[in-house]
């Protein structure tokens, strides 16, 4: 098992031990009692024959991005039909979201993911390629390094340059160190000791290291600031992201680590088509009775415990909705600006909605009047890398005709240097202004501030590749056709670009947003309560996650047989083969479920309490 699912597992099994001990009211046990038979049992057949559900539940959904679609996917899967999604904006997809630039000019690929844009080929990441190619989702190859289709590339490289100092970032010693660490607890994917995971894992546990910035270890491990800086641009390409977990950087470090030995993907003509085949799926004309209402912002939410709903007022309506239960996939910041005072969350939960940390992304996609690049870049594909303003330039996957325009993603920033990038742009809300052909504020204006910066940046970074006659400002600025600029903190319908969480974080707060709330009514979603943050795959199995959760502590109330579990397990969102994804268990599934009820008391540790 990958160490981000067995930190989760280990965390929420001490989360439930401790409920358990309110529970039987034993503060002696330290372990959950073994089960004995399947907490699912295996379906009868292939379909759900003689599971005789009235169905009679009507189901909201907050939120039409990825956790929202494929919670609405999930619940059809175990029949379930009787939902309604409610989102703020006028389309589907969330952060999941193409910007098509107007093509009246005959170019092909006129487009730019401005979230979402690639899937790594690694263990972790087979049932969602798989469930996408169940969608038919058409696929493609996305180039992170120019190696990857070229291995005689290594003479031809991008152009990376550093500005604001005289040489490459060291990447080596921050290397070895990551490794160094790994190694000692057992992590390595080459460690031949890596069998004896449970006992390394202790010890990792025990020495607190996710109370840790990588900032911090790194400081313990000899390094000075200086040296973490220049550690955290080699290995991250970014400025502050050394200030979050040493969890999260970790995770990373081993996922890009085994993503270089695989292959990537990419949605073909951009993640918007795959928003379209997963809303296809559920607004299906078999199933009417599951809608997508758009425009619907939810400004608060209240359980009622004697007729066992929630109910749920929309901004703009005068009469609340009312539903059997509710899931909940909007970002953590979007759910803290509804009003959540009447559901009853634990503190802990409350507290985590307010505090858990989102990292900052901004894009800039520049339309070009012809792929200029392509002189100096034999093959499409990957990053050019800079400590400059636009952070990476990432150069298109697939081939673009010369003389037709083409679109560059001309500056991709994460962190503090996101922050700095969007100070600059002018902000648009894509619900408001999508349907426009230019967004207010992205209309083309090769003098606006961002369009200037990143030219100029360009120009500087190509000036330094040793290639012969790059290309000046005075020529990008003839080039020039169209741009967009994005932040996600800037968009009101997400308030931040993904959950990296910062130093204790995981350990304080991950298990509390497991449980299912109201009576188990009142589920929270999405990959900010997964272990993949940031990727499309913690939105789906946080969905999966959820829908499981729900579905069984409705068998158990209605003393049903669990056939829409194993419905649930068998359906591509679980994988597809009657098994769970890597960090499901039905164990946890069990206890969490049965202890949905119990309600830990709320301590403030000594050290917390302010003088």
């Amino acid at each position: 098992m990958a160490l981000r699912g067995a930190y989760a597992q280990s965390l929420v099994t001490q989360h439930l031990v401790e409920k358990l001990r309110v529970d039987k009211g034993d503060p002696e046990l330290t372990s959950l009692p073994p089960l004995h038979g399947d907490v699912i049992k295996p379906l009868a057949g292939n379909s759900l024959a003689g599971y005789n559900r009235e169905k009679k539940e009507k189901i909201c959904i907050i939120g039409a991005g990825a956790a929202g679609l494929a919670t609405a996917m999930s619940l059809h899967e175990s029949k379930f039909y009787h939902i309604e999604i409610l989102e703020a904006s006028s389309e589907p997809g969330g952060r999941l979201f193409t910007y098509d630039f107007p093509q009246d000019d005959g170019s092909q690929n006129s487009f730019c993911d401005i979230g979402a844009m690639r899937i790594p080929d690694i263990d972790r990441m087979q049932a969602t390629l798989e469930l996408l190619k169940d969608l038919n989702v058409k696929l493609e190859p996305y180039y992170y390094n120019l190696k990857d289709q070229d291995p005689e590339s290594k003479n031809y490289p991008l152009p990376n340059m550093w500005w604001f100092q005289d040489t490459t970032p060291k990447s080596k010693a921050f290397a070895a160190t990551m490794n160094a660490l790994l190694l000692e607890y057992g992590f390595l994917l080459n460690d031949t000791t890596a069998g004896k995971f449970d006992v390394a894992y202790e010890k990792f546990i025990a020495e607190d290291l996710d109370r840790l910035s990588t900032r911090a270890y790194l400081l313990t491990k000899g390094y000075s600031y200086a040296d973490t800086l220049e550690a955290e641009l080699s290995a991250t390409g970014r400025n502050g992201s050394f200030d979050q977990a040493l969890l999260e950087t970790v995770c990373d470090y081993l996922d890009f680590q085994e993503a270089k030995a695989g292959k990537w993907y990419r949605v073909d003509g951009g993640m918007k088509n795959l928003v379209k085949a997963m809303v296809d799926k559920v607004i299906d004309p078999d199933i009417p009775d599951t809608n997508i209402l758009y425009n619907k912002s939810v400004i608060a939410l209240k359980n009622d415990v004697g007729k066992e709903k929630i109910i749920i007022t929309v901004e703009g309506e005068d009469k609340p909705r009312v539903y059997d239960a509710v899931f909940n996939t909007t970002t953590l910041p979007c759910l803290q600006r509804m009003d959540i005072s009447e559901l009853g969350l634990p503190d802990k939960v409350l507290t985590g909605i307010r505090s858990l940390h989102y990292d900052n992304s901004a894009k800039v996609a520049i339309k070009f009047n012809s792929p200029w690049y392509k002189p100096w870049l034999r093959t499409p594909g990957g990053v050019s890398t800079s400590d400059l303003p636009i952070s990476n330039i990432v150069y298109p996957s697939f081939d673009t005709e010369d003389g037709k325009p083409a679109v560059l993603l001309a500056s991709y920033s994460w962190s503090q240097d996101a922050i700095r990038m969007a100070s600059i742009f002018e902000n648009s809300h894509r619900g408001e202004q999508l349907d426009k052909k230019h967004p207010e504020g992205n209309k083309p204006d090769v003098d606006a501030p961002v369009v200037k910066l990143v030219l100029k940046n360009i120009a500087e970074l190509w000036s330094k590749s040793g290639m012969k006659s790059p290309p000046t400002y005075e020529c990008l600025r003839k080039a020039y056709v169209d741009h967009f600029a994005w932040s996600w903190d800037h968009d009101k319908y997400t308030g931040g670009a993904f959950a990296l969480f910062g130093p204790g974080q995981f350990q304080d707060f991950y298990a509390d947003f497991q449980d299912p709330h109201c009576q188990g009514k009142f589920l929270i979603c999405g990959e900010a309560i997964s272990v993949e943050h940031a990727w499309i795959s913690g939105a789906l199995n946080s969905a999966y996650t959820a829908t499981m959760k729900w579905i069984r502590q409705r068998d158990i109330a209605l003393k049903l047989h669990g056939q829409g579990q194993a419905q649930l397990k068998n359906s591509l969102l679980g994988g597809g083969k009657n098994v769970h994804l890597p960090e499901f268990s039905e164990e946890l599934l069990f206890w969490t479920v049965e202890l949905k009820d119990v309600v830990l008391p709320h301590v403030i540790k000594p050290a917390a309490i302010a003088a």
